[in-house]
């Protein structure tokens, strides 16, 4: 299992029963030099590979499996595509992308699993802040949106 600690910027896993096994991320006293900024999202794709969204820092990190390794980030701040402004909802698709609910652009963005761009949806009007994002088994997308009254 794979929890974050937002409040402490970790990334923490346990075994299937519970048992406590690793946490990931530096803790300083000042924010800036933290491992994670702002911990929003977190999910695991079909390689292990533990993939974290840091809103504060406005992208994404891909962990080894034993989160000791930082195999790549990707996203910068920014409202081109590949940036985000507050990304918080991520999860993984069948073939391995990447697919993020990019907050503040009020879109979503596909990335494929090396980090590169693949595509993205949605605009203002489309949504207002979506927040979650996750697929079925086959591959179609869901989008918690937090302010769409419809």
């Amino acid at each position: 299992f794979i929890v974050t600690d937002a409040t402490n910027c970790l990334v923490l896993t346990f075994s299937r029963d519970g048992t406590f096994m690793r946490a990931f991320g530096t803790q300083y006293p000042l924010p800036e030099m933290n491992q994670f900024v702002s911990i929003s999202g977190v999910c695991v794709d079909g390689d292990d590979r533990i993939i974290v969204v840091d809103s504060g820092r406005h992208c994404i990190q891909v962990l080894s499996r034993d989160c000791a390794t930082v195999l790549r980030t990707f996203g910068t701040y920014g409202s081109v595509v590949g940036q985000f402004i507050g990304p918080n909802g991520v999860c993984v698709d069948s073939a391995g992308n990447i697919i993020v609910a990019d907050t503040y652009n009020n879109r979503i963005q596909q990335f494929r699993a090396d980090g590169t761009f693949g595509c993205t949806f949605g605009s203002l009007g489309q949504f207002d802040r979506p927040s979650s994002v996750c697929v079925d088994g086959a591959d179609h997308i869901f989008v918690t949106d937090c302010s769409a009254n419809w």
